[in-house]
Formats: C-alpha cells, sequence, structure tokens
C-alpha cells in the first residue's frame, strides 16, 4: 500500500500489523485488527480515535486530561491545505465536525511542543472557522478535494507544568508532528496566531517583531504571524517604502542622465572638434608670378 491506499478492509489490517512487527503493542494490534478501508476515500482508516500514519501504524493517544482541570492558557489559529481523508473530509470542515482522529493529531502536536505527555495537556473550543465552513460547501461531493481552512483551539497544560513557549518552536513541532500522518500527506500547516492568557511568550522575533514579555496578569499577549504589532501603523510603513522607491528611482534616472551627457561631450570634442579645424583652414591664395620668371602658359 502507499500511502494508506486500499481496496478492502484486510489489506489495512495487514499492512497496520506488518508495521507494528518489530515493536507493536497488544493494544495496537488490536487497533490493527480493526482497521478498515474508507470506500469514498479508498484509503485505510484506523478506529475510534487513532489515526493513520504514513507507515500505515495507527497511533492514539493516552485519555487526555479533563478540560475542566485547567483554564486554556493560550488561543491558537492555524492555517491548513490538505487533500480531504476519512480524518477531515470536505463535508466535516463545511459542518463543522472535528473527528476523534483530528484531535488525536492535535493533542500529539501540542504535547511534543510543550514537552509534555497528550495527557497532561487538554485542548478546548476547537473549531473551524466560518469562512471555511463556507468555501468547502462546494466540495462536499468531491472524493479527491483540496481543502483550505483555519482551525483554531485553545489549551492548558497541567498547573505544575506550564511552559514558557517559543512561536516558531511551537509551529515546528506542529509541522513535524503532522507530516507523519496520512492525513497531511501532501498538505501544509502554518501557525496564524498564538496568544497567551496572562502568560508571557518567551522572547523571539516573529512576523518582523518582538514580543514582550507581559508585566500584569490580566493582559494577554498575542503574536501573529506576518502582521505588525498593535501599535505600529502598517499604513505609514507602507507610505515611508513608497518614498523610497520614488527617491531610488529618482536617482537612478539622473546617474543615467549624467552618463549620457558625458558620452555627448566626448563625441562632440571628438568628431566636432575635426569639423571645426578642417573649415578654419583657408585655402592658399593665388600666388604671384615671381619677377624675373617668365610663366608657362600651356
Amino acid at each position: 500500500l502507499v500511502a494508506g491506499q486500499c481496496s478492502e478492509d484486510a489489506a489495512c489490517a495487514r499492512s497496520c500489523t506488518a508495521a507494528l512487527s518489530t515493536n507493536g503493542s497488544e493494544s495496537a494490534s488490536t487497533l490493527c485488527a480493526n482497521a478498515t478501508c474508507d470506500e469514498k476515500h479508498r484509503r485505510c482508516m484506523c478506529p475510534g480515535s487513532s489515526a493513520l500514519r504514513l507507515d500505515d501504524r495507527c497511533e492514539e493517544t493516552a485519555f487526555p486530561m479533563a478540560a475542566d482541570l485547567c483554564e486554556p492558557k493560550y488561543d491558537v489559529l492555524l492555517t491548513v491545505a490538505l487533500w480531504s481523508s476519512p480524518e477531515v473530509s470536505a463535508h466535516a470542515v463545511s459542518h463543522g465536525v472535528i473527528s476523534p482522529a483530528l484531535m488525536t493529531i492535535l493533542q500529539l502536536c501540542v504535547g511534543a511542543a510543550l514537552g509534555l505527555d497528550t495527557d497532561e495537556v487538554a485542548l478546548s473550543e476547537v473549531k473551524f472557522s466560518a469562512e471555511s465552513n463556507k468555501t468547502q460547501e462546494g466540495n462536499i461531493s468531491s472524493l479527491a478535494s483540496l481543502l483550505t481552512f483555519d482551525l483554531s483551539f485553545s489549551f492548558c497544560a497541567a498547573p505544575s507544568k506550564t511552559p514558557g513557549i517559543d512561536p516558531r518552536e511551537f509551529e515546528r513541532h506542529v509541522i513535524q508532528v503532522t507530516q507523519k500522518f496520512a492525513a497531511f500527506h501532501m498538505g501544509t500547516i502554518r501557525l496564524l496566531s498564538l496568544r497567551g492568557h496572562g502568560i508571557p511568550l518567551s522572547e523571539a522575533t516573529w512576523g518582523g517583531w518582538t514580543s514582550e514579555p507581559l508585566n500584569t496578569s490580566n493582559a494577554t499577549s498575542s503574536l501573529t504571524v506576518n502582521q505588525a504589532p498593535p501599535d505600529v501603523d502598517s499604513t505609514s510603513g507602507t507610505t515611508w517604502e513608497l518614498l523610497a522607491y520614488i527617491v531610488w528611482g529618482l536617482l537612478g534616472f539622473s546617474f543615467f542622465s549624467v552618463f549620457l551627457v558625458r558620452i555627448w561631450l566626448v563625441c562632440r570634442k571628438r568628431y566636432g572638434a575635426g569639423r571645426n579645424f578642417t573649415d578654419d583652414v583657408e585655402a592658399p591664395a593665388h600666388q604671384t608670378p615671381v619677377e624675373g620668371v617668365a610663366s608657362l602658359e600651356v
């Protein structure tokens, strides 16, 4: 099988079991036995909340920490582009349905980004953006739909394990984890924003500016990719860029004009002076016969 492609349930069970032949466990073997072939996408699908990896294994997470055991500390906004799959289908995106398998992948992403086990973090408010729901309405009937959507969620960690977060590192871990799963095969995912609720983000340059630690417990720190910080007027920045282009254009035109004038002067001096010399030389006057010498006549 290539990237989970299948034609029957038995093929999925065999490929999953083969991938676990060296380090499989009893629970993993049970997952493989229950793997099925999704008829719509012609791709293997793992049972329950487990997600299919690119090596055909089914992976599940430890039972996540209950969301009511900690208050959300961070808000995340991701932008995603991928092909429709059993984990993320056009129908699911258009109707705002988050599959258990997608929740597992997100749980693994956050755990890896924080350096914690998945049972030490809790996700909440996981949802597709309203714009994403409308965009995918026309793709529901397509089997090979390219889906583009924004995905947002909040998360928190165990109270005794609340690490600082570097947005760059967070995005890097999210990309690394998602690329191990078939749902994100030939797909892409990027971090649009990461907002902390009263918790200072680690010092890091991101999107052209530097995040600053928070001094008050009620403040909200935010970091948005490719956007100016709230206290910077992006319009003024655009104006300065325009003026810079104009100044450089005028300087270039001036240098070019000086170059042309210099060439013209050199040519005029070299060729024009020659013509003036010729014009200034007068033709020899008629010579007067020398006295005592007879003129010759033809």
